[in-house]
């Protein structure tokens, strides 16, 4: 056992011994939660499709750069680099207007993805007597997010380079989709005796199957408290394995035994998706 891990779980011990009787303790366990982008959109394990306006032949190459390049962009993060996003191509329409939410629709369904990606035409502004700017504008909608609104983003470059510029715009405008890592803190319950301290520890190295082992040998107890606690620490293992349907079912389990005081918490992490 590592030692600073060992003092740790002993200092947590020793403070909750001098606030209560009670023999089982709790140990922080630092993880890393994956959510959504700084976008606010959270697009891991859902279809894509890219899709651009072609309206003149030079805005069109233009366009097409940019869109692939924001689509492997996208892929480099959420598909292994894999070749998972499609792309198509619309053609520009005098006066449409690209960001009403019933033409993200129907591209999503048109191009059977769950959230759908849409460039617009550029926009060239001229800012002094020789410099060029071009405006890049896109629209965004998740089928599958609880907020049922079309997302709008837009950017502008200097128009120069251009061999250059879709591909550098491409890839900057997808790492805005990439999801973040915040670090949080979950806790487990252990007591005095070895083979708990002993899962505590497995668990603060990630090796949640090890530790779940050790819980469910321990959650078949006939000491209400210990079973409670036990079976709250198997559903927290089933949770960080991906498994939330198995882990409701013994966070119920444990709360039918005993008061578990982070039942509460856990359950708000299952039922809002947070890993």
């Amino acid at each position: 056992m590592k030692k600073e891990t060992l003092s740790r779980m002993a200092a947590a011990a020793a403070l909750v011994l001098t606030m209560s009787a009670c023999s089982y303790y709790t140990y922080p366990v630092e993880i890393e939660r994956k959510a959504p982008s700084v976008t606010g959109l959270d697009l891991p394990g859902k279809s894509v499709s890219v899709s651009f306006v072609s309206g003149s032949q030079k805005d069109s190459v233009y366009m097409s750069a940019l869109a692939e390049n924001f689509a492997v962009g996208l892929e480099s993060f959420l598909f292994d680099s894999e070749s998972a996003i499609d792309l198509f191509s619309i053609k520009q329409t005098r006066g449409a207007d690209y960001m009403q939410k019933d033409t993200l629709t129907q591209l999503v369904m048109s191009t059977d993805a769950d959230v759908a990606f849409l460039f617009d035409a550029p926009e060239y502004t001229l800012d002094g007597r020789d410099t060029t700017y071009v405006r890049m504008k896109f629209y965004v909608y998740d089928s599958l997010s609880k907020i049922d609104s079309v997302y709008a983003f837009s950017g502008r470059k200097k128009y120069a380079n251009l061999d250059k510029l879709p591909a550098e715009t491409g890839t900057q405008f997808a790492q805005y989709f990439q999801p973040q890592w915040k670090q949080e803190e979950v806790k487990v319950y252990f007591s005095d005796d070895e083979s708990s301290q002993k899962a505590a520890l497995l668990a603060s190295d990630f090796k949640w199957s090890k530790a779940m082992e050790i819980w469910l040998d321990m959650a078949s107890s006939k000491n209400l408290q210990k079973r409670a606690l036990m079976s709250y620490n198997v559903a927290l293992a089933c949770h960080m394995l991906g498994n939330d349907e198995m882990a409701l079912t013994w966070l119920d389990r444990a709360e039918s035994n005993y008061e578990v005081g982070q039942a509460k918490s856990l359950r708000a992490r299952i039922t809002t998706g947070s890993k």
